[in-house]
């Protein structure tokens, strides 16, 4: 028994060892991207990324791919976009090498535009404060005011035969053009009086390859010369970074941080105040003080950042990668070049000055920050390799094992200094250790729980041989003011009297014997204890009143498992679960932090929480690393809206892709008067790892309360009286990511019948009593009724089999499912049976929907053609647009529902 109580904690402690999270996405292909080269990135207001590619552009949700097709009849090899923007609230600009482009987002297409004039490779678009447009061509500048487009010929007073304009930029009051190999300004409301500049020696012969500005200044970027600035009221320039070869694309994000592609050497940040290079991302070894993160190729074509921070690089033949979302708040302690504990699952640590001490599941690590030194500690002096629990003593530190006990180290030189009296510990686990007001040190262990003095050295050993301690195997202990403590064991708890110096059960409070073992029992600033049970939530006792109270708190995730508490302020707490930190106010609301707040790692360890009151910073140990987080940063109120989209509708149909943009456009989702019933799938369009939050869902005039979403993410409501509802959904925890749509249910065609038949039998009603009062026969004794033979609801048998056999036939022989407009009317027509009596055979015969039984012919359709060899250079989307499915995200639904896994693995199974 006492084994398995052991394995339980271990279990509840160690929460398993995982690898650090991937902190970067990858879109290819493979994945639905449009095509492999990204020529070109942009966040839209709404929140999703379009990517310009080859082939057209794609929209990217953080989950799902919808791309937008150039239109048929372009031929050309060619088009890959150049520049896109966003032109009003339902269109999209976009440049290529073909000319000007707008984006419908509501219907999904592409059209060209003012070709009349601009019939040119387009290279960059700008819209000036006035709502000017300037248009950067092969041919010149042209600007676009009320969509009405003219030229503007800024090359009359400089006559050349290079009338390219490659960027364009507004710096202050100036728009700065790169033009000709030089640099042109002029005034915003006046760019024909541009005024050229060429660049000074040593640049002379340098080759200016692309241009990005802030509020003050002009970057170029050089072929020869690396980086060099321009200054529009001097007109005078200067060199910012010459180490830098050929870069080829510019841009600046919000904090003025400027990004640049290279022709070979990646990506790069560079700082232009302090004239460095901050980060390089670049898929070769690189020795730097710069920060480096590793791409899977140098052959990037576009590098932005967008108001999130995540960084999106689109790279030729290889997609496009993205940086997860990162708030932030949280950071993995690392210093750089000596040690990262990101490397390491992280069970203890100690904040000693300059010093941290860190109990891994491999030993112990010090770093000290100040000499910039790591120094480890094993097996060979521990006895062990997971360190539980780290306390310092006098000039030595207590080490504290699992199955190797208890380990007296020299703070100065960590050496091990020999105790004869800890060796009563020998190979025992150590769960945790306590350091009380006089000094010394309890240690809670598997041989019974110690206390250990450090002026005399000795250690006091309370075992169920020598004390009234239920059990050996001793979890937590926690002390009061006064010294009296609290004690759990495997078998039961018990408590410490400092008055006889003595371990009792007499005098335990029924209600917190009722909760069990408990994971960590702590004070309070203002005297109470708190005691955290292994499920459940903590209570909290006075020592004066000696009454159990509970505590708990609203939006903590039910689903998680708290694992440590501590207090923070007045009534606040910092609250460690099984999958995320929670900062707790006054009012007892819980604010969730995770992944997208920075924690690379969210499985954090019992007793390893700190805050560092001199710094004002919060410590926890996690199977990722050592995290911390400044304490204002917590408990910070005001985050960045995080939009939550729709990503697939249903109705009495499936939506198609142009039906949910409308419906994202409008927020509007209107039924038809057909059905009052909705299901939707939804996505945060957070870019980055979400696994870890839970969101709860509410219809507002349907219910007064939320309701919380299921791992699938699909909210479903049936039987909707009609009216305008507001379906509302947000993370648990994290209000700031949420979104609402407005739901429409008409009166449906029963709600009208049921409307109808009141109204008559209301009439029926004032009929009889009109017709009593004045002693009137009733209407239907004046007239003699016909009788009405109603047919019977119900299908006859062998009816049923003959338009079943004659309905399967057609399907086999004439294959009408490979069209995708394919309608129930149709097929019953084509087999000569009404539409009604066709849809009793599904129910009644067949017992599956119309659309399920279409949707297996053409599930079985696309696995035969997949098999076939021709068919293996298809995407998956074009091999099930052929079996009749019209868009990608019906066809992956249908398929998981039949087979059971994604076409995506069905592909793998058959190459296998």
């Amino acid at each position: 028994m006492k084994q398995k109580n052991l394995l339980y904690l271990l279990l509840l402690l160690t929460l398993g060892s995982v690898a650090q999270t991937r902190q970067w996405g990858t879109l290819t292909e493979e994945d639905g991207l449009h095509s492999a080269t990204v020529t070109s990135v942009l966040r839209d207001q709404y929140g999703f990324v379009f990517f310009g590619t080859e082939q057209g552009v794609s929209r990217f949700d953080g989950t799902h791919l919808l791309n937008i097709d150039f239109p048929e009849n372009n031929t050309q090899r060619n088009l890959h976009v150049n520049t896109i923007m966003e032109n009003d609230r339902e269109t999209l600009l976009i440049g290529n090498n073909v000319g000007l482009w707008k984006v419908d987002r509501r219907h999904l297409s592409m059209r060209r535009v003012h070709q009349d004039v601009i019939d040119t490779e387009v290279f960059d678009l700008l819209r000036t404060s006035d709502g000017t447009l300037f248009i950067a061509t092969a041919q010149g500048l042209f600007k676009m005011s009320h969509d009405r487009v003219e030229a503007v010929n800024i090359f009359a007073h400089q006559p050349t035969n290079n009338h390219s304009v490659r960027k364009t930029a507004v710096c202050g009051k100036h728009l700065c053009l790169l033009a000709a190999n030089r640099v042109a300004t002029a005034p915003v409301e006046r760019p024909e009086a541009a005024r050229f500049h060429s660049l000074p020696a040593p640049f002379t012969h340098a080759t200016l390859l692309s241009m990005a500005s802030d509020k003050k200044r002009v970057y170029l970027g050089t072929r020869e010369h690396g980086l060099l600035v321009f200054n529009p009221k001097t007109n005078q320039f200067s060199s910012l970074i010459s180490d830098i070869h050929a870069a080829t694309n510019l841009s600046v994000d919000a904090q003025g941080q400027l990004l640049v592609v290279t022709a070979f050497d990646g990506c790069m940040q560079v700082d232009p105040n302090r004239r460095t290079i901050t980060h390089r991302y670049t898929s070769q070894p690189l020795a730097s003080s710069a920060d480096v993160t590793r791409m899977r190729i140098n052959n990037a074509m576009v590098f932005c950042r967008d108001n999130e921070g995540i960084d999106w690089i689109g790279y030729n033949f290889f997609g496009v990668d993205y940086s997860y979302l990162n708030r932030g708040i949280f950071h993995t302690f690392r210093l750089p070049g000596v040690f990262d504990s990101a490397d390491y699952a992280v069970r203890s640590f100690l904040l000693d000055g300059d010093r941290i001490l860190m109990g891994t599941r491999n030993g112990l690590y010090v770093v000290d920050q100040k000499r910039k030194t790591a120094a480890y500690v094993g097996r060979e002096t521990l006895g062990a390799d997971i360190v539980s629990s780290i306390r310092k003593v006098g000039d030595a530190y207590l080490v504290g094992t699992i199955g190797g006990g208890v380990h007296r180290i020299s703070a100065n030189t960590l050496a091990p200094m020999p105790s004869p009296q800890l060796a009563q510990l020998a190979r025992a686990n150590i769960y945790d250790m306590v350091s009380d007001d006089k000094g010394g040190v309890w240690i809670c262990s598997s041989a019974g729980l110690g206390h250990y003095s450090n002026g005399s050295g000795t250690l006091h050993l309370y075992t169920t041989r020598n004390s009234q301690l239920p059990d050996n195997e001793v979890f937590c202990i926690g002390l009061a003011n006064d010294g009296q403590g609290w004690i759990s064991t495997a078998s039961g708890q018990c408590m410490w009297n400092s008055y006889y110096h003595m371990i009792t059960t007499s005098g335990m409070m029924p209600r917190l014997v009722k909760m069990g073992m408990l994971r960590s029992i702590k004070r309070l600033a203002n005297g109470r204890m708190i005691f955290i049970p292994q499920n459940g939530f903590p209570g909290t006792i006075d020592p004066a009143e000696g009454i159990l109270r509970g505590l708990s708190f609203n939006d903590l995730d039910s689903y998680s498992t708290l694992l440590d508490i501590l207090p923070f302020g007045d009534k606040c707490y910092i609250i460690t679960c099984s999958d995320a930190i929670y900062f707790v106010d006054k009012q007892g609301t819980a604010r969730r932090f995770g992944h997208i707040d920075g924690l690379a790692n969210s499985q954090f360890q019992s007793h390893a929480i700190q805050i560092d009151e001199s710094s004002g910073t919060y410590w926890a140990a996690t199977n990722g690393g050592l995290v911390y987080a400044k304490l204002s940063d917590i408990r910070q109120t005001k985050f960045r809206h995080i939009p939550i989209t729709l990503s697939e509708i249903q109705t009495d149909h499936w939506f198609t892709p142009e039906e949910i943009s409308g419906v994202l456009l409008d927020s509007l989702l209107t039924l038809s008067r057909h059905d009052n019933e909705f299901t939707v799938r939804f996505t945060p369009l957070a870019f980055g790892n979400t696994r870890d939050l839970t969101f709860r869902y509410q219809l507002e005039g349907h219910e007064d309360h939320w309701n919380m979403a299921d791992r699938t993410r699909i909210i479903a409501y049936r039987n909707l009286w009609p009216g305008r509802y507001t379906l509302r959904i947000e993370a648990v925890g994290m209000p700031e990511v949420n979104g609402c749509i407005v739901v429409d249910v008409p009166m449906t065609s029963n709600a009208i019948l049921l409307l109808i038949i009141v109204l008559l039998l209301l009439a029926l009603i004032g009929h009889v009593a009109w017709c009593r009062y004045h002693k009137k026969p009733y209407f239907w004794k004046r007239f003699a009724p016909q009788p009405v033979k109603y047919q019977k609801s119900r299908l006859d048998k062998k009816e049923g089999r003959k338009w079943q056999q004659a309905l399967l036939s057609y399907m086999e022989k004439e294959k009408p499912y490979l069209n995708p407009d394919l309608q129930m009317a149709d097929l019953a027509h084509a087999i000569g049976c009404s539409t009604h009596t066709l849809s009793q055979v599904f129910s009644q015969v067949l017992n599956r929907s119309y659309y399920d039984f279409i949707a297996e012919y053409r599930i079985k359709a696309f696995m035969k053609l997949a098999q076939q060899p021709d068919s293996r250079t298809l995407t998956i989307t074009a091999l099930a647009e052929r079996c009749g499915f019209k868009s990608r995200n019906p066809f992956l639904v249908a398929f998981k529902k039949a087979t059971g896994m994604t076409p995506k693995d069905y592909m793998k199974s058959l190459k296998e």
